[in-house]
């Protein structure tokens, strides 16, 4: 959907999970070997793709930077306030320049682009603010040490100043025909910030139903939403919402069993849990809920969290032919599918760059992959070889319904 060709493969959110051999669904395309003349093309082929791509990549790459996400289909917008929130966050209030309101599920976020220090950088955001609101939009954005964007998002960008976005994307989003006898929202830390959308989304239907917002911070002073948060549950008899603290006065400790997090979330066998957070405590949480039967399907979660590097040595480079096209490309394990195409000249759809949305799906019909999770495939399309380009690495010569 948009030229991201550029985005920084190290910097995709999600944890890593090796993902096993993805193959074919149809018969004839697994069971058949491939020509043994196809085989020594590749061979011999790849070398002179090493050499042609090696002359190419930069020149490409820079053509892609500097298309950014000044495509048709992003739009730009301005910062109209920024309000610190908490000790390292802050919420930042935008109104699009074409004047035109941003339609959003509850939970979603959009994806920017900035120049802070020269270099444009991209980064995906949660959307904080009442999906009803129209004519402006939030992003709450929480300050990450050593980060490239976020410092200066939080402490200094002005009003007035314009930046470019796409999306809105992800699948965490609350959507209009889905209904729970009760709604419980648990966020942690940043955590927090797509579970206030959902809060507004909720509260807006017709016949509201109960929701229960419980946050898990280090102290008051990192609490994202207070009072306001708060505020509005004193005023609103559906809403109830617990803090949690780890640190300083009035903490309760850690969660470091099932039976910790049973003292504060319970619910129902009919109840839907979003569940936001590192992904260390989201399993736990997971853990906890498993352990006392609820369904496993009305859990949804959403995850910040870094990838942590591959285990496998940088640097193998592997053989990727487009089905439809016949072309074959040289992509290395480090890189993904999507920004090897684009480099190639290959234009693949997206949207978000990290997993979210799966506007980037497309099925692999012979080799092997490895895929960050949680993302936004179901089970049924995984089992279909399908894989999300944005952050499918191979992993072995690899054929592409492409």
């Amino acid at each position: 959907m948009l030229p991201l060709s550029w985005w920084p493969t190290a910097l995709r959110l999600a944890r890593l999970r090796t993902v096993s051999t993805v193959r074919a669904a149809a018969a004839s395309v697994r069971n058949s070997p491939r020509d043994p003349s196809e085989r020594r093309h590749d061979a011999s082929t790849l070398q002179a793709l090493l050499r042609r791509d090696r002359d190419e990549r930069q020149a490409r790459l820079e053509q892609a930077r500097a298309a950014g996400l000044s495509a048709a289909g992003a739009f730009r917008a301005t910062l109209v306030e920024r309000c610190p929130e908490g000790q390292r966050s802050a919420t930042l209030r935008f109104r699009r320049d074409d004047g035109l309101p941003l339609r959003f599920l509850p939970g979603q976020f959009l994806t920017l682009e900035a120049s802070p220090h020269g270099d444009p950088v991209a980064r995906s955001y949660s959307l904080s603010s009442d999906p009803a609101e129209g004519a402006t939009f939030d992003i709450t954005v929480r300050e990450r040490p050593g980060g490239v964007l976020s410092p200066w998002l939080v402490n200094g960008i002005q009003p007035g100043h314009v930046l470019t976005f796409a999306g809105p994307s992800g699948a965490f989003g609350i959507r209009e025909d889905e209904s729970a006898a009760a709604w419980w929202l648990v966020g942690a830390g940043a955590g927090a910030t797509p579970l206030l959308s959902c809060v507004h989304g909720l509260l807006a239907r017709p016949d509201p139903p109960a929701v229960r917002v419980l946050l898990q911070d280090r102290t008051p002073a990192d609490a994202l939403f207070h009072p306001g948060l708060d505020t509005l549950a004193e005023r609103q008899p559906n809403l109830v919402v617990d803090r949690v603290y780890t640190r300083g006065p009035g903490a309760t400790g850690r969660w470091n069993s099932p039976a910790d997090v049973l003292d504060h979330v319970r619910p129902g066998s009919n109840d839907q849990v979003l569940l936001c957070g590192p992904g260390p405590w989201m399993s736990l949480v997971r853990s906890a809920l498993a352990e006392q039967g609820f369904p496993e399907e009305r859990v949804r979660t959403e995850s910040f969290a870094l990838s942590p590097p591959s285990e496998r040595p940088v640097g193998a480079v592997h053989a990727v032919r487009l089905a439809r096209s016949g072309r074959l490309i040289a992509v290395r394990d480090d890189q993904t599918l999507l920004d090897a195409t684009r480099e190639a000249g290959v234009a693949l759809p997206f949207s978000c760059g990290m997993g979210g949305c799966a506007a980037c799906r497309l099925r692999v019909v012979e080799g092997q992959v490895a895929m960050h999770e949680p993302n936004a495939l179901s089970a049924d399309e995984r089992r279909e070889g399908y894989v999300l380009t944005c952050i499918a690495c191979p992993r072995s010569t690899l054929v592409i319904d492409a």
